[in-house]
């Protein structure tokens, strides 16, 4: 599956399963769904996978980054705080768009280069530049939403996403030409 338009009702479904079913938690979702995306594109972060195998050149495909929700969701809540979003659903927002997001990386596929290991595994790392914050606050705007707010909320989960994706796991099996010699190497990878 897809990041970006594919993961709105997501979004959506743990809005409404948090209460949160105002009028702009559509456009919220449209925002959290495309920050995600050119977050994970290499915007917000650079995706590495780093392998084990044979030596040779290869292409590898994993399915899935594993962030845990209460790692994100506990960080954007001190975030929330430290940027002056308070009240009682501050809490519930963090917790909504921290399982949001938790659940599209899980689903998210992993496409990668490899140089250095022809036939093999590599564990994906994220890597983030610390601009989350600019490119989530841009993603809430493209998506319609405006008020004093928005650059806050948007600095909070884009700097809660930085804090913690290094934290993320994945896999990739790496496939390419056989060989019996031992390599390693770093992968570029795609997240989509």
């Amino acid at each position: 599956m897809a990041l970006g338009l594919p993961t709105v009702p997501i979004f959506q479904a743990f809005f409404a399963s948090h209460g949160l079913t105002g009028s702009s938690s559509s456009q919220l979702a449209g925002g959290c769904a495309d920050g995600l995306e050119l977050y994970m594109s290499g915007a917000g972060c650079s995706t590495i996978s780093i392998d084990v195998g044979t030596l040779g050149t290869g292409t590898g495909f994993g399915f899935g980054i594993v962030l845990a929700p209460p790692l994100l969701s506990s960080t954007m809540s001190a975030m929330f705080l430290g940027l002056l979003i308070s009240g009682p659903f501050s809490p519930i927002t963090a917790n909504a768009i921290s399982f949001g997001i938790c659940t599209s990386l899980a689903i998210a596929s992993i496409n990668t280069n490899n140089v250095g290991v022809g036939v093999g595994t590599g564990k994906v790392q994220c890597i983030p530049h610390g601009i989350g914050g600019l490119i989530f606050t841009g993603a809430f705007l493209s998506s319609g939403m405006s008020g004093p707010m928005i650059p806050s909320l948007g600095q909070a989960i884009g700097s809660a996403l930085d804090a913690t994706i290094a934290s993320a796991l994945g896999i990739v099996v790496i496939a390419g030409p056989p060989n019996i010699l031992p390599g390693a190497g770093i992968g570029i990878a795609q997240v989509s």
